[in-house]
């Protein structure tokens, strides 16, 4: 490649004045007709204009960029001109060559690069959001390795950002290399009263940001994290209002962890993300080079690590510190807030609960048509349920196991000790036309070894024997050989194998958790009951679809939602006409009394406890049943449920939720940010947990902390919710006294304000809590005194710790007074 020449120079008669009017489109190109033929602007930032022309010597097409004529001015003749002649001879396949550059009159300076058909990467981030993981730690290689290279040159590129990476045949190209130094170097202090940036705040380092003029190759490192970080998570990692907020955050606040945001992210390559992002320059990468490795080795343990093994399962290290932290963080946390006298009696029914404790984990599908795979989940389903049934054995539930499911071969036996599972059960399920067969192991989790085993072959007529039969063996392998089924062990079931059938489809079908699944189980409960009409288990679980489409918002063949919950009570009724002990029909009805009742809950409460009792060791039915608590005021008892139904499903993040609501309304705050600590930890993703815990990190004084949470929760949040972790974002900017920031923020927040009268009780609160961080209070009380809510669910949502700032007016108390 020949040396681009990087001084030339076109001299005309005009005067300076005429010389920055030759800017506009016009004149411009009569100035450069000589050299370039220019045919349209293709873009402009905050330094130059972009022009789409042709080279007429070389006949290929060419990128002319225009300095803002104001730069020009502060910059001088020729200075400009020297600085970006080091830099043209730069190099590299990742780097964009200069080809020219020049001046016309005495202000207005220019240079020329090849034209790249391609986008750059800030197009392609705004098309499609986070990248593919390997494909942004490839991109932030080559970036690197152009970042090198210039630095053994002495070049520092000063604005690296994603409009400065063009994406070339898949491949990142860095442009405008060594602009921002020549700008810097030539204009130094002149270019203050310009109003132009040296570099792009949301990539600026903090010694960049300090205005410091002895910069190295370590502030284009951290520029690289941030973009990296972007490629990740789809938003670089400090925002603000205002230029100067965002400076202020990349000197003194943390980064968010990418983590939370994208759990698929491996933890190696976060750390190597957030050492590039280190404060202090010496605690980065030395060189651009180390970095390069760093994402490679990094690139590399994902390879080998984050593929499923052959059993399907995410290998150790990614739950590893999920699992010890949330034990220590919160079952360790709850153990010792116990007397110490019963520390010992406590260890010991603890060690016995676990050896007749056991974990049902998914039946494999070895049948050649894959579409039987519902016929294994069901299976190995429904003889956890039939485990159920046996007195003196404990079965975990569905978030024990899938945690479990999510450890690899190394890590399972660890796992399921710390979760308290004395006994794992595998199996798989091989149909072959009329036949079923179905293999079992008991695995003891202390030491790995096989305890019993044993392999089934049944007609598909008598599937429902079969599993009796299943679950009887495995509780008396567990239990010992006198265990014996309770009263309930065929409570609701049916003899029609087709009916049977059709059940284990709509389970199936329900797992996934999606509309359109969710229609097709419905389907098929429906068949179940029509095959056989007394299926009163079938109907319970009708009755549980319908209330889950419910709480999810979704539709059923575009019926209103009162339908809907007429659906779900009707089957719910016929569940229990049918056999009163479905603890599913009496959590439904239970919901269903809510929905009739909202301000006497009348049945609710009956329903719920009677759902518990019937079914103890379902945590979602503990979880319900001290909500309705809550809703009633009774905290105490809503505790007690809450903390069961953590016991029986250590993943769940609501019940966590929910406590530290309760203690955070006791003014128990560090006990509130436990509780939030560990709901963070077992579901990284969950924007609630950041939201509140912004909001006790604020109540403390941790001002950075509680930032960094709630601008967290509003990348997490989903896109139909506007309101989640603003109000501490509004309160910091207050606080802070960033009345632009905060005049902003809450402008654009009214466009999306509720009207009180036709929205969710929690949305319309979520408004008013906004109106008050941002010193609204009269605003907020008016907006909050015309809620159409019932007053349990009022009450319960003002009594956040958002509402502190206005809870003494008489209007709030009259809000917070029980009613009749």
């Amino acid at each position: 490649m020949a040396i681009p020449r990087a001084s030339r120079q076109i001299r005309d008669d005009t005067s300076s004045d005429t010389a920055v009017s030759a800017t506009s489109f016009s004149l411009l190109g009569e100035a450069l007709r000589d050299a370039y033929a220019l045919e349209r602007e293709i873009g402009s930032g905050g330094m130059a204009t972009v022009y789409l022309a042709e080279d007429l010597r070389h006949r290929r097409r060419v990128a002319v960029k225009v300095l803002r004529p104001e730069l020009g001015t502060a910059l001088g003749p020729d200075r400009f001109l020297r600085e970006v002649e080091v830099a043209a001879h730069l190099q590299h396949p990742h780097i964009l060559p200069l080809f020219d550059s020049g001046r016309i009159g005495e202000s207005t300076f220019y240079y020329v690069m090849p034209y790249v058909a391609g986008e750059s990467l800030r197009q392609r981030l705004g098309r499609e959001g986070p990248l593919p993981i390997e494909e942004a730690l490839r991109l932030a290689r080559e970036v690197a390795d152009a970042l090198g290279y210039a630095h053994e040159h002495g070049i520092v590129h000063r604005d690296i950002k994603p409009e400065n990476i063009l994406l070339v045949a898949g491949h990142a190209v860095v442009a405008d290399f060594g602009i921002a130094r020549a700008v810097g170097r030539a204009g130094g202090e002149e270019l203050t009263g310009t109003g132009i940036a040296l570099g792009t705040p949301q990539y600026m380092s903090p010694e960049q940001a300090s205005a410091s003029r002895d910069l190295d190759g370590r502030s284009d490192i951290y520029a690289l994290g941030c973009v990296l970080y972007e490629m990740l998570t789809g938003a670089p990692p400090f925002t603000g209002a205002s230029a100067q907020a965002v400076l202020a955050r990349h000197a003194v606040d943390p980064v968010s962890s990418i983590r939370t945001v994208r759990g698929t992210v491996p933890q190696p390559v976060e750390l190597v993300v957030l050492r590039a992002l280190a404060k202090v320059p010496a605690d980065r990468y030395p060189t651009a080079g180390d970095f390069a490795k760093a994402l490679g080795a990094a690139s590399r343990t994902e390879t080998v690590v984050i593929l499923p093994t052959a059993r399907g399962r995410i290998p150790r290290w990614a739950i590893g510190l999920a699992a010890s932290a949330v034990i220590a963080v919160m079952l360790g946390w709850w153990a010792a807030s116990r007397r110490a006298g019963r520390a010992d009696a406590g260890d010991a029914a603890a060690a016995g609960r676990a050896r007749h404790s056991v974990a049902v984990l998914s039946f494999a599908n070895l049948s050649p048509d894959t579409a039987d795979a519902y016929l294994a989940q069901g299976i190995g389903e429904e003889i956890a349920a039939r485990l159920v049934d046996f007195p003196g054995v404990r079965v975990a539930g569905r978030g024990a196991v899938g945690r479990l499911e999510r450890a690899d071969t190394t890590d399972l036996l660890q796992q399921a000790r710390q979760l308290g599972v004395g006994y794992l059960v595998e199996g798989s399920v091989r149909r072959a036309g009329p036949r079923v067969r179905v293999s079992v192991r008991l695995v003891n989790a202390s030491d790995g070894f096989r305890t019993w085993s044993r392999s089934y072959d049944h007609g598909v007529g008598s599937v429902l024997d079969l599993q009796d039969q299943v679950g009887a063996d495995v509780a008396r392998a567990v239990g010992g050989g006198g265990a014996e089924p309770g009263a309930r062990r065929r409570s609701g079931r049916t003899r029609d194998p087709a009916a049977y059938d059709q059940l284990l489809r709509a389970s199936y079908y329900t797992s996934q958790r999606n509309p359109r699944s969710f229609a097709r189980a419905i389907q098929a409960y429906e068949e179940a009951v029509r095959l056989d009409p007394s299926f009163a288990l079938a109907y319970g679980r009708l009755a549980y679809a319908y209330s889950l489409l419910l709480d999810w918002g979704w539709t059923y063949r575009g019926l209103p939602r009162d339908s809907v919950l007429a659906r779900a009570e009707r089957a719910a009724d016929r569940a229990l006409q049918l056999d009163s002990t479905i603890a599913q029909a009496w959590q439904v009805r239970s919901e269903v009394a809510a929905r009739r009742d909202p301000r006497t809950l009348a049945g609710a409460l009956e329903a719920g406890q009677r759902a518990v009792a019937l079914d103890p060791t379902n945590a979602e039915v503990r979880l319900e049943f001290g909500y309705w608590l809550r809703l009633m005021g009774n905290d105490s008892a809503a505790k007690a449920q809450l903390l069961e139904a953590i016991a029986l499903e250590p993943d769940l993040p609501m019940p966590m939720l929910h406590l530290a609501w309760i203690d955070a309304a006791a003014k128990h705050y560090a006990d509130a940010r436990r509780w939030l600590d560990s709901a963070i930890v077992v579901h990284p993703g969950f924007f609630q947990g950041y939201a509140e815990r912004a909001a006790m990190r604020l109540v403390v004084g941790d001002t950075a902390g509680a930032r960094a949470d709630a601008e967290t929760a509003v990348r997490l949040r989903p896109a139909e919710d506007r309101f989640t972790g603003e109000s501490t974002l509004l309160a910091l900017e207050r606080r802070t006294g960033d009345t632009l920031g905060l005049r902003r923020r809450l402008t654009a927040l009214r466009s999306h304000a509720p009207k009180p009268d036709t929205v969710p009780v929690h949305a319309a609160v979520s408004w008013a809590a906004a109106l008050v961080a941002a010193g609204a209070h009269e605003a907020a009380i008016e907006f909050v005194e015309r809620v159409r809510a019932d007053p349990p669910h009022l009450r319960l949502h003002l009594k956040d710790v958002h509402f502190d700032p206005v809870r003494s007016d008489p209007r709030v108390r009259r809000l917070l007074r029980p009613t009749d």
